[in-house]
C-alpha cells in the first residue's frame, strides 16, 4: 500500500487535479469558449500539455489517460470548450497508442489538410473552438465506417455521470463531400480507398 507519506502525496495530487478540472469546467460553463477566445484565456485555464496539444497542435506521448478504456455509456467532449465530440460507443481498440473513434457527432469535428509531415495527413479539430484533436485515417478497414480518429487524450474529457447524447446523430468525416472541400482535384465520386492512397491516409499513425 505504500507509506502514509506516499499515500498522502498521491491523494494531494489527485485532489489538485480534480480541483483544476472543476475550475476548467466552471470557466467553460460561464464563458462558453469558442474560436474567438483569446490565447491568454486558454493559457490561464488549460494545463501546459493541454495547451500545447489543443492550441499549438502538439501530440501527447502514447498511452494517455483514455487509451485502453472503453466505457459502455457516456460520451467524450472537447477539453477546451466542452462540445460533445464522440459517443462512448464510437471508441474502439486500434492498438495505435492513442484513443481511437470510428465516427463523431454530426458537425462536431472539422477536417484540414496537414502538410507538416510526409505523407500529408488529415487533421481533425473541434468545430466549437478549433482545438486540435489529432488526425483521421481512412482505408484501414478496422470498423464498418472505415475511419480511425486518432485523438489525444488531453484534447478530450470523458462525461459519464447521467449524461446521454443518444439524440445526436453520428457521422464519418472522410466522405467525398467533406474531402472535396479541403483536397484539390478530388472527384466527388471517387472511392475512399483511392483518396486514402493518394493522401497517405491509412499508411501512418499519428
Amino acid at each position: 500500500m505504500g507509506s502514509p507519506e506516499l499515500r498522502a502525496r498521491v491523494e494531494a495530487i489527485l485532489a489538485d487535479r480534480a480541483a483544476r478540472r472543476r475550475r476548467l469546467l466552471e470557466w467553460q460553463q460561464a464563458t462558453r469558449p469558442n474560436k474567438m477566445t483569446s490565447d491568454a484565456e486558454w493559457k490561464a485555464f488549460l494545463e501546459p500539455l493541454e495547451y500545447e496539444v489543443l492550441r499549438q497542435k502538439g501530440t501527447e506521448p502514447r498511452g494517455g489517460e483514455y487509451d485502453g478504456i472503453y466505457p459502455a455509456e457516456g460520451y467524450f467532449s472537447c477539453r477546451g470548450c466542452g462540445l460533445p465530440l464522440y459517443s462512448a460507443a464510437a471508441k474502439f481498440k486500434s492498438g495505435c497508442g492513442w484513443p481511437a473513434f470510428d465516427k463523431c457527432y454530426v458537425d462536431a469535428v472539422d477536417i484540414w489538410v496537414d502538410r507538416s509531415l510526409d505523407p500529408v495527413r488529415i487533421e481533425i479539430t473541434c468545430a466549437g473552438c478549433g482545438g486540435h484533436l489529432g488526425h483521421v485515417f481512412a482505408g484501414e478497414r478496422m470498423t464498418p465506417t472505415n475511419e480511425r480518429h486518432c485523438v489525444n487524450s488531453v484534447s478530450i474529457l470523458r462525461v459519464n455521470e447521467g449524461a446521454s447524447m443518444d439524440h445526436l446523430l453520428e457521422e464519418g468525416v472522410t466522405s467525398m463531400r467533406k474531402l472535396a472541400k479541403i483536397l484539390p482535384n478530388v472527384n466527388a465520386t471517387a472511392d475512399v480507398g483511392e483518396i486514402a492512397s493518394r493522401t497517405g491516409l491509412g499508411e501512418v499513425f499519428e
